[in-house]
């Protein structure tokens, strides 16, 4: 059952999500095209208003390309009230499913249009490093991106060595944890937005999630001006006179017990919103 609630869950948002990347890809190769050809006006004639159009325009191609993300966010948590939360949710509730499938299947579902928006932006990002820069030898896209990539991959490795090995996926278990937990703060704020509240609901859970990231942040600012910056000295004076394979483990060590930590939290933070949905939410 949790396969055909994931497959309603995708098709509702990727009915609207193609035409947005769609939208981005252009987007990308007009403003990346248009501030080529706006930098080589610059290099060749006086200033006009031609070259400020192209850098508005090229600035409103960058605008829209990264407002692509916020309708993402929206496409996706909209789903997930609307389903469980308005009056579609008494519909929803009457399903053969019990509340941790639902809540499962708008997790992973949130997860995957992240990573498509992620990908996305980078697919972007790359368009403007193959264009923006004036290709050699008279090709039109430039190496200058895998020149970029190379030179720092080599840099990496003469400093790092085999470890980077191991850093480099352990960076993108970061970046999965990272997005389960804010996965998790939204769909946490909302719940809550919508239980306490009859109207406003959306507005309310805004209203949470605010709170919520300030109560956070106030947290990792007291940690950043008191404790972190005595346990670093600590782990400073303890690495002086270790060997450079030891640092590295050591390093690879608290990446490891910070994804550990965030993983936590995300858990954390979805069992709670479950419990709220199993206890609080006033539908049968």
């Amino acid at each position: 059952m949790l396969r055909k609630l994931l497959k309603y869950d995708i098709k509702s948002v990727v009915r609207i999500w193609w035409f947005v990347a769609i939208s981005v890809l252009v987007l990308s190769l007009f403003g990346a095209s248009v501030l080529r050809a706006t930098i080589y006006l610059m290099e060749n004639h006086s200033f006009s208003l031609f070259q400020l159009l192209g850098i508005l325009i090229s600035v409103g191609c960058i605008f829209l390309i990264y407002s692509s993300m916020w309708v993402t966010l929206f496409l996706t948590y909209w789903r997930y009230y609307k389903n469980l939360f308005s009056d579609e949710g008494y519909l929803t509730f009457t399903l053969p499913v019990s509340r941790k499938q639902l809540l499962l299947s708008k997790t992973i579902n949130a997860l995957i249009w992240s990573c498509a928006q992620a990908l996305l932006l980078t697919v972007s990002v790359v368009i403007y490093f193959l264009i923006v820069p004036e290709g050699k030898s008279g090709h039109f896209f430039s190496p200058l991106l895998f020149e970029l990539i190379g030179d720092l991959f080599k840099n990496m490795w003469s400093s790092m060595g085999a470890w980077l090995i191991a850093y480099i996926p352990q960076i993108f278990a970061i970046l999965f944890v990272a997005t389960l937990f804010q996965i998790g703060m939204i769909q946490f704020c909302i719940t809550v937005g919508s239980v306490i509240a009859k109207r406003v609901r959306l507005l309310i859970a805004v209203g949470v999630y605010y709170a919520l990231t300030g109560v956070l942040s106030t947290i990792l600012a007291i940690l950043l001006r008191c404790a972190i910056p005595n346990i670093s000295e600590g782990v400073k004076e303890l690495l002086r006179y270790a060997s450079e394979d030891f640092k590295h483990l050591a390093v690879l060590l608290f990446l490891i017990l910070f994804t550990v930590i965030v993983a936590a939290l995300s858990a954390l933070l979805h069992f709670v919103t479950l419990d709220i949905m199993e206890r609080k939410l006033n539908l049968p």
